[in-house]
């Protein structure tokens, strides 16, 4: 058994935001062989089958109602480890069966929430399509949240808090 980070499908990569995934499912998995193809065009094709519980689970997570480049836990995935400020609520709003929590990146003073709000607005220039910025929104709003819970807790690494 273990975490397994479902990749991103819907969401965009920025070096400087630098989140990679956005759900996180505990249980079994296994991958299949990896493979590329090059098309005629010069498209490059690469596949990369993974299976298993935890696969599946993470993927629920990651179809929640949520929005916005957050990663999104699972409730198998525990709450015994680590800070007490990584695991964050989702508002009502947003908690589904499949998410009711998401992970907390930011820890000054390798990520702070000014850089990342500052990374975010530089992502939002020139975007106009309302379902884009929709997620731009609610990222802003849990990078805020996020932090608040950070703050609370003084980014102390005792559970004790």
């Amino acid at each position: 058994m273990m975490l397994f980070p479902a990749l991103p499908t819907s969401c965009a990569r920025n070096p400087r935001f630098q989140v990679i995934v956005n759900s996180i499912g505990y249980g079994n998995f296994a991958r299949l062989a990896f493979s590329t193809l090059s098309r005629p065009s010069g498209a490059l094709v690469a596949d990369s089958p993974f299976l298993g519980s935890a696969i599946v689970r993470a993927y629920r997570a990651q179809n929640c109602k949520a929005r916005g480049f957050r990663i999104f836990l699972h409730p198998t995935v525990t709450t015994t480890e680590g800070p007490a400020w990584t695991y964050a609520k989702l508002d009502e709003a947003e908690k589904s069966d499949h998410a009711a929590r998401d992970l907390n990146f930011l820890h000054p003073p390798h990520r702070t929430a000014k850089d990342s709000l500052d990374h975010l607005r530089d992502m939002r220039i020139g975007v106009t399509d309302p379902h884009v910025l929709e997620h731009y929104d609610a990222s802003e709003h849990a990078i805020k949240r996020l932090h608040a819970a950070g703050e609370a807790d003084n980014w102390s690494f005792s559970r004790t808090t």
